[in-house]
């Protein structure tokens, strides 16, 4: 769904990249966030903890390389960044077992939140390693016997066994 028009704005909205990060950070606080839309002269990011209006903030786009391993190495124990790194570090193919190990360590750190065992499970079928995609949507399920895109790759997968 394109985003809505508003004829207030100088410029027009466009949807963001299905899975541009962006890490940002304002005084005492830092995140990264998935970008929603992108505009000349500014973009939305999806935060639960937006910061004041008018705040300067700092965008870092340099994620795979840059402010995500400095957010796991000062909040080692937060799932999400373990799992934004996994995700930058999966789409390079030399980097995908690194990916994977961060993706384990964010499902051992929040077991309850289904992105990170969804976006493993995907890694693995990439990798060809359709065993444990299989057992990675079964422990999806699991926590979340509902959960449609699970249930969905893991029927294809026991078909492609069969």
């Amino acid at each position: 769904m394109e985003p809505q028009s508003d004829p207030r704005r100088k410029n027009p909205r466009i949807k963001a990249p299905k899975n541009l990060l962006v890490g940002w950070k304002s005084p005492g606080y830092r995140e990264v966030s998935h970008a929603e839309t992108i505009a000349l002269g500014g973009l939305f990011l999806h935060t639960s903890k937006p910061p004041a209006p008018g705040s300067v903030i700092e965008l870092v786009f340099d994620l795979a390389t840059g402010e995500i391993p400095q957010c796991v190495d000062m909040a080692p124990h937060e799932a999400k960044f373990r799992a934004s790194l996994a995700r930058s570090l999966g789409t390079v193919p030399q980097y995908r077992s690194e990916a994977i190990d961060h993706f384990q360590k964010a499902i051992e750190l929040d077991p309850w939140t289904d992105s990170p065992y969804l976006q493993c499970a995907e890694l693995y079928e990439q990798m060809q390693q359709l065993d444990l995609a299989a057992k990675l949507y079964s422990r999806l399920l699991a926590i979340n016997p509902v959960h449609a895109k699970a249930r969905a790759r893991q029927a294809e997968l026991i078909s492609l066994s069969s």
